[in-house]
């Protein structure tokens, strides 16, 4: 059972941090009310009052989405989608390079002689 520990505690020291950074935020937007008032806040065009930003919803509708409400996710920001699918791919991806055993190209030969 400790083989079994060790052998997954380096597993995750492998997988770059980046991956846990995306993932984290993921689960943030699936945990939050999109119906709240004060979801996370962090636009910076908001900031400097601006009033439209292209990014403004797209938080709301990743939290429809992970509640199933694909419709109102759509009406909410029409990229919501798109951001899942390529956040959970770019994901994905990194936890495989980090994971996946690596192959060794076979040797290049430098005769002539082919």
């Amino acid at each position: 059972m400790l083989s079994f520990f060790r052998t997954y505690s380096r597993l995750l020291r492998r997988i770059p941090l980046e991956a846990f950074v995306w993932t984290a935020g993921l689960v943030a937007m699936a945990c939050a009310d999109p119906r709240a008032e004060g979801l996370i806040n962090g636009c910076l065009f908001k900031w400097l009052g601006v009033t439209w930003c292209p990014g403004c919803g797209l938080g709301h509708a990743v939290a429809y989405l992970f509640r199933g409400e694909v419709a109102q996710s759509l009406a909410t920001h029409p990229l919501g989608i798109v951001a899942v699918v390529v956040l959970t791919g770019h994901i994905g991806r990194l936890v495989w390079d980090a994971v996946a055993p690596r192959r060794i190209p076979p040797p290049v030969s430098l005769s002539n002689n082919a």
